[in-house]
């Protein structure tokens, strides 16, 4: 089958890639053609410019802009370049480069689409590009092709009647329905007949042994706590540096964003998403407030700590709960560290895992 993937997968967001990557290295496995579809509209060119600047910006927010702009640029453009390295190298991206409206992608050349995953059904608050992008809920499309969620996930849950209508109407265009969290299922289950079924993050599709091969030797010997701020948090830090100071480990900093201001080798901005990998195998611990930073951290069987996260806290809670773990979610600077037991975890990681495998074979044959 020729199956066409839409997802985040020009982001320079490390698990954006990563789970892209796992997907389209699955579907390959099983034998099926896999492409990206490299949908790229200018919402999402407007959350990755480096000379963005917000529409309705004062200023003085401007010129504090400019200057940011200036202070970041060489090391943006640098971790810029290693991704799209990565993104060129490792996906199978369409032939037609860059889609960025809909009716771009009416006569796509492919079977199936699988939606997914990442936060592709996110109601975006960016101004100028405000609500729910139609092209990720199987819009558009020859209704020929097939249309499969695969554990998409949504952000913030807070809908009004427009958004409960809208949504009502075009989850029905889907053969079949999946999502990443039980909350979001909860939500979206009353507004459409469909069974929605729970899903891992294809990032589980592949195995330890499997992600160990696309990790990079690291220059540090020391050993090291890492904290992976993707979220800014002043309570995630407090906890990482007492982890370390506890520990008796050097404390790096793995950033999701390029800051202005702050420089040296235990502060990293320009990794890429397989040096991402290596730092996660090779810490002693690890404090993260992305979900992806935690995913990768069980996948390795890690000491971790999942904080930080604002209004994103659930999709880390949701997969917690999935593997009785919730003692590792922390609200405060009070850490539990009771061991975690990965013999059991990973005992329900399978199970989970033969869940979703079925699921998308499934979904692929009818």
């Amino acid at each position: 089958m020729k199956i066409g993937i839409l997802t985040f997968h020009r982001a320079i967001n490390y698990g954006a890639f990563l789970q892209a990557f796992a997907l389209q290295k699955y579907l390959i496995n099983l034998g099926h053609q896999v492409e990206m579809i490299d949908y790229w509209p200018e919402a999402h060119e407007a959350t990755y410019k480096l000379f963005y600047i917000k529409p309705n910006a004062t200023v003085t927010e401007r010129i504090k802009t400019i200057i940011a702009i200036i202070l970041k640029a060489t090391r943006f453009q640098k971790r810029r370049h290693k991704m799209l390295v990565l993104q060129y190298k490792h996906f199978n991206i369409s032939k037609q480069i860059k889609y960025s409206s809909n009716s771009d992608l009416f006569n796509l050349d492919v079977d199936c689409i699988v939606y997914g995953s990442d936060q592709i059904w996110w109601n975006s608050n960016i101004p100028n590009y405000k609500g729910f992008d139609d092209v990720y809920f199987g819009g558009v499309v020859s209704p020929i092709i097939k249309r499969i969620a695969y554990a998409p996930s949504m952000g913030v849950m807070t809908f009004d009647k427009d958004d409960q209508h809208y949504l009502s109407r075009v989850l029905k265009r889907f053969d079949l329905l999946s999502v990443r969290e039980t909350d979001l299922r909860d939500v979206l289950q009353p507004l459409t007949e469909r069974p929605i079924e729970i899903v891992l993050d294809p990032v589980f599709l592949l195995d330890q042994k499997q992600w160990a091969t696309f990790c990079t030797p690291l220059r540090t010997k020391e050993k090291y706590v890492l904290f992976y701020n993707v979220i800014p948090s002043k309570l995630a830090r407090k906890v990482a540096e007492k982890l370390a100071e506890e520990k008796n480990c050097q404390l790096i900093e793995l950033t999701g964003r390029v800051d202005t201001l702050k420089y040296g080798k235990t502060y990293v901005q320009t990794a890429n998403a397989f040096e991402f990998l290596s730092y996660i195998r090779n810490a002693e611990s690890i404090v993260s407030t992305s979900f992806h930073g935690v995913a990768f951290s069980i996948l390795f069987e890690k000491d971790f700590y999942a904080l930080g996260m604002k209004n994103n806290s659930g999709r880390v809670a949701s997969l917690l709960r999935q593997l009785d773990i919730t003692h590792r979610l922390c609200e405060d600077d009070v850490m539990d560290s009771t061991p975690i037991d990965y013999n059991i975890v990973n005992n329900k990681l399978f199970h989970l895992k033969e869940t979703s495998i079925k699921y998308l074979k499934h979904s692929l044959m009818v």
